[in-house]
């Protein structure tokens, strides 16, 4: 047997921008909301004047900058926030497909459907240019995600098929 036609272990690729860049919007529009951020910003503020309040009356030699160190700390979350949100954005999520399921990959963490749970599997390629997979599993919600231009849809639906011959692989033109 030539190694050619040896069938690959697993099959993985770099997820397109054009399909995770809208869910990292959406994310990050769901965390930065205004009135929760100042709300988050506002009991901060009252804790630390609570707490400096006992701490001085306790230990009134104490010196120490409470409002620098509100300002460094409350400063140091939005910017790790903000490096998260560029991480997110710049850094596109690995799928690979392999023995045990379908998972996406986003820095440490993994999202998976396993194979027991994987009921149809459909690859959408009715938008030449932003081919889809699509996972339907039992009790979690459906994953999505775009095929990467480097890997053909053709090699894809061959590789789904020979990986998961019990499970209903579909192909949408």
């Amino acid at each position: 047997m030539s190694a050619e036609m040896k069938k690959p272990k697993s099959l993985w690729w770099f997820e397109p921008r054009w399909s995770f860049r809208p869910r990292v919007k959406a994310l990050f529009f769901e965390i930065f909301q205004l009135w929760m951020w100042v709300r988050i910003f506002v009991l901060a503020l009252l804790f630390t004047i609570l707490a400096a309040h006992v701490v001085n009356r306790k230990f009134p030699d104490l010196d120490f900058n409470w409002v620098g160190f509100f300002i460094y700390s409350f400063g140091g979350l939005v910017f790790s926030v903000a490096v998260f949100f560029v991480y997110f954005w710049f850094i596109p999520p690995i799928i690979r497909i392999n023995q045990y399921g379908v998972h996406r990959q986003e820095g440490r963490h993994v999202f998976w459907r396993r194979r027991a749970d994987i009921q149809r599997i459909v690859v959408d390629r009715s938008a030449l240019d932003r081919p889809q997979l699509h996972v339907e599993a039992l009790n979690k919600k459906p994953f999505d995600c775009g095929i990467g231009a480097k890997l053909s849809a053709d090699r894809l639906m061959a590789y789904l098929r020979e990986t998961f011959p019990e499970r209903f692989v579909e192909e949408r033109k």
